[in-house]
């Protein structure tokens, strides 16, 4: 039983010892080979060096597309490599590689092209003031109440064009008033004024800052006037009076405009002027609130305050405009 044990091991022990000799033969033939593979190639290349820069090449873009492609990889190593073992890979939301435009050329692209403005609105004018033709002179004072009594027709707005940092705007009013009241003096019984006054004002105007939501401009300009006033005097112990005339005149203007937004429908807007040459002297101010209703409307509510002196041969007007302001504001 012994020698039978024996005999197996010894057996088995000549079966590996083989097997370890078949090893060793192995790997030293391939080592043999290497030098003389490395000897071939490299004979290849100095015979054929058109055929060895295309081969690497190839190589070269073999490479690329392994390293732009990491899927490819990634599957080939799955073949070989427990699942637990690979990274998990995150797939990018659609659209996540398309490049959108920048923000600064989109801006570039709106501000290149024309926006227009076109505010019509309702100034409820009182006026305050001294107004004389000839030798006839009255105090004035009517309240918008008055005004909207006397009121004959009346239209007002505003149009705007702006490109870039440059604008054009344009203020248009024109009211014809008519008004009775008694004297308090025994020559005369009752006057009646008639009033129509015309008013254009167009400005040009350069952006001098803006930030979101906030905007300053500079503007100058003419506001140009022509007025017609008639008074008659109603007789009582003496006979009475018509006295008529009518002047034109033009001012030349300078000032500031500025709107900045409180919240994105609520904004704070603000506009003063002053100037002369036509008349002594003549300044306006105005603030007010706009409402955003839309993208393209806003409405808008305020208080003006127009303050003009003009004495000039035979007609005298020293006195204000001031009243609400209610408008609305299209852009287009």
């Amino acid at each position: 039983m012994i020698s039978r044990i024996r005999c197996t091991f010894d057996t088995v022990a000549a079966v590996v010892f083989l097997l370890c000799l078949t090893g060793v033969s192995v790997r030293a033939q391939d080592a043999a080979a290497g030098p003389r593979d490395r000897t071939a190639v490299r004979q290849q290349t100095e015979s054929n060096p058109e055929a060895a820069a295309s081969s690497a090449s190839s190589s070269k873009d073999v490479a690329a597309d392994n390293e732009k492609e990491p899927g490819l990889s990634a599957s080939s190593a799955s073949t070989t490599a427990p699942v637990s073992f690979l990274a998990p890979r995150t797939l990018p939301p659609p659209g996540e590689h398309l490049t959108p435009e920048p923000a600064a050329s989109s801006a570039q692209g709106s501000s290149d092209e024309w926006h227009f403005v076109f505010a019509p609105y309702l100034w409820l004018a009182g006026i305050k003031g001294t107004v004389g033709v000839g030798d006839v002179t009255t105090d004035v004072d009517p309240s918008a109440s008055d005004l909207l009594d006397s009121l004959n027709f009346g239209f007002m707005g505003t149009f705007e064009a702006r490109k870039n940092k440059f604008m054009l705007i344009t203020d248009l009013m024109y009211l014809s008033l008519e008004k009775t009241k008694d004297t308090t003096g025994p020559l005369f019984s009752a006057l009646t004024a008639e009033s129509k006054t015309f008013m254009l004002s167009p400005v040009v105007g350069y952006r001098l800052a803006e930030k979101p939501g906030a905007s300053l401009d500079a503007i100058v300009g003419i506001r140009f006037w022509h007025t017609s006033t008639r008074l008659e005097l109603a007789p009582r112990l003496l006979a009475g009076r018509v006295r008529e005339s009518s002047k034109n005149w033009a001012d030349v203007i300078a000032g500031l405009r500025g709107q900045a937004h409180l919240t994105r429908i609520f904004s704070l807007i603000g506009r003063g002027d002053f100037g002369g040459g036509g008349s002594d002297f003549t300044y306006q101010l105005f603030g007010g609130v706009g409402i955003d209703v839309s993208k393209s409307a806003s409405l808008f509510l305020g208080y003006r305050y127009l303050d003009i002196k003009y004495t000039r041969e035979d007609f005298l007007f020293d006195g204000a405009f001031k009243g609400p302001v209610l408008g609305a504001a299209f852009r287009f």
